[in-house]
């Protein structure tokens, strides 16, 4: 397993402190009935350090299928790299992080 700073297990697994201070701050305060857009690695983050509920989890940040009401959480990753991912027929694929539209639509990050 590859954790030097770079690379797909590294994005997958690292957790940054900052994070970890994100998540627990939207899992107190998010509207418990809105739904949340997480990538396939944000998930087993979210599900380890906060309280957010399964049912409310969108696991695909697409373009055309975000709700303009609902929350859409960037990681470490999602920011810096660009990029986020999906479990597809149990690969991962990865793709652009929509942060054009994001910034267009979303009051923040």
């Amino acid at each position: 397993m590859n954790l030097n700073n770079f690379g797909e297990e590294y994005d997958r697994f690292y957790t940054y402190e900052s994070e970890v201070k994100s998540l627990e701050w939207l899992s107190k305060y998010y509207n418990q009935k809105d739904e949340i857009y997480l990538d396939a690695y944000t998930i087993l983050k979210a599900y380890s350090f906060s309280r957010i509920n399964e049912k409310n989890v969108l696991k695909y940040i697409l373009p055309s299928i975000i709700d303009k009401n609902a929350y859409v959480y960037s990681s470490y990753t999602n920011k810096i790299n660009k990029t986020t991912r999906v479990n597809y027929k149990n690969n991962f694929l990865e793709y652009n992080f929509p942060i054009d539209l994001l910034l267009l639509y979303k009051v923040s990050l």
